[in-house]
């Protein structure tokens, strides 16, 4: 194996555990309804900023909101793409 596929597999190891603590800490909040600030708490801090700075990167609240947002994005990307040139009905609430 040359010294550019260590360096290559080695990188993408880093970002499947970094891929996977981001999908971790989105699920956190998303999932298990966990407030975004948690990861401003300290003591959460505390845990997390070892594994973290192990993996090369910082997770923040702004790094999490900005994948749920792509993320969302997506979703709606995907469900419109899903949806084109099709006929449905959507009703909301109830008539009397």
């Amino acid at each position: 194996m040359s010294f550019i596929d260590a360096q290559y597999r080695e990188n993408q190891k880093r970002l499947n555990k970094t891929s996977g603590c981001i999908d971790d800490c989105i699920e956190m909040v998303i999932v298990n309804g966990r407030p975004l600030r948690i990861m401003e708490d300290s003591g959460f801090r505390k845990i997390v900023d070892p594994i973290f700075r192990s993996f090369g990167f910082t997770m923040n609240a702004d790094v999490v909101r900005d994948h749920i947002c792509n993320r969302a994005s997506l979703v709606r990307k995907a469900i419109t793409d899903q949806l084109k040139n099709k006929f449905f009905l959507y009703k909301n609430g109830h008539c009397n």
